[in-house]
């Protein structure tokens, strides 16, 4: 029978938001050390109406 055929990979640009809920304590590497939580979509914002991370305020306060 062979192997398993693997589904191709598209990568494709994000085009939806999804609110977390995390703790802020990261390790040196930048790494969560707890779970991040999906909460909810938010299809009331776009990609565009988000920071990325390390961008804004709280990125420069860190």
């Amino acid at each position: 029978m062979g192997e398993p055929r693997r589904p191709r990979h598209h990568p494709r640009p994000p085009d939806l938001v999804a609110e977390i809920s995390a703790d802020r304590a990261i390790d040196h590497g930048g790494i969560y050390r707890h779970p991040l939580r999906f909460q909810r979509l938010r299809l009331d914002i776009g990609i565009e109406d988000v920071l990325r991370l390390g961008e804004g305020p709280a990125a420069a306060a860190g």
